[in-house]
């Protein structure tokens, strides 16, 4: 799945979740949200809107280089559920 400039991420979909994860040079990074619309965030309705935002912020602010693998894992909760 093309992210946009010029990342590409692995989609996975199932059990009414869906969950995409790309590298950017040694971090993994992973998106999780629901598909359920009563459980999905307003601002983030779903995980490839919330993905694209991060590529889009990572594209301007440089992570630290991790000795090994980086990780971060973003879960997109709705308010309620905080």
């Amino acid at each position: 799945m093309d992210l946009g400039h010029g990342i590409k991420a692995l989609q996975e979909a199932g059990m009414n979740q869906t969950t995409l994860t790309w590298n950017e040079g040694r971090w993994c990074l992973c998106v999780h949200a629901t598909n359920d619309p009563d459980y999905q965030s307003k601002k983030f309705p779903n995980s490839m809107q919330l993905t694209k935002d991060v590529v889009t912020y990572l594209n301007s602010h440089m992570l630290p280089a991790p000795k090994n693998v980086g990780v971060m894992i973003f879960v997109s909760i709705p308010a309620a559920m905080r």
